[in-house]
């Protein structure tokens, strides 16, 4: 991750070269210096430049139920995908996958709205429905922490980055 380049961008040269020595000597300090810098992502006010993953886990680390890194990178990695989706909407048609997963999990953060009224309109399954599935589909691909999580990501994510 380029973090000297998005520091830049976020904090004065001084406050940048404190981050980069605090980082550096104490390994202990990363969880703080990472949510500070989620938090300065959210608050600011102009284009940040970097790779949109990157920028993408920065944000993600500001969560506040305490998920693992590898956990928070792939929580990025899901809703970085989802971006290319034709439609973010899961299916039932769709078999059960991980990409059926990754939809829901979008789906239930950005577009509850569409989900409901596919229910109320449709006669399709409850949100509650594809959360269920999809957090058993996390778990047998081995994502217990993201299955466990799924309600506390979904709000996460809403809050996070409002429509």
């Amino acid at each position: 991750m380029n973090r000297d380049s998005i520091l830049s961008q976020l904090f004065n040269k001084k406050q940048t070269k404190s981050f980069q020595n605090l980082f550096i000597s104490d390994p202990s300090s990363h969880p703080l210096i990472y949510k500070t810098i989620a938090a300065k992502l959210f608050d600011n006010n102009k284009i940040i430049l970097g790779k949109g993953i990157d920028l993408l886990s920065l944000m993600l680390k500001n969560n506040s139920f305490g998920a693992a890194d590898q956990e928070v990178f792939t929580v990025a990695v899901f809703i970085y995908k989802s971006l290319f989706y034709t439609s973010p909407l899961p299916y039932l048609s769709e078999s059960p996958s991980l990409e059926f997963s990754i939809k829901t999990l979008t789906s239930l953060s950005f577009f509850m709205q569409a989900m409901e009224r596919r229910t109320e309109r449709r006669g399709s399954p409850s949100p509650d429905y594809y959360r269920r599935t999809s957090q058993l589909v996390l778990k047998h691909h081995g994502y217990e922490n993201i299955a466990e999580r799924h309600l506390e990501w979904e709000s996460f994510l809403c809050e996070s980055f409002p429509g």
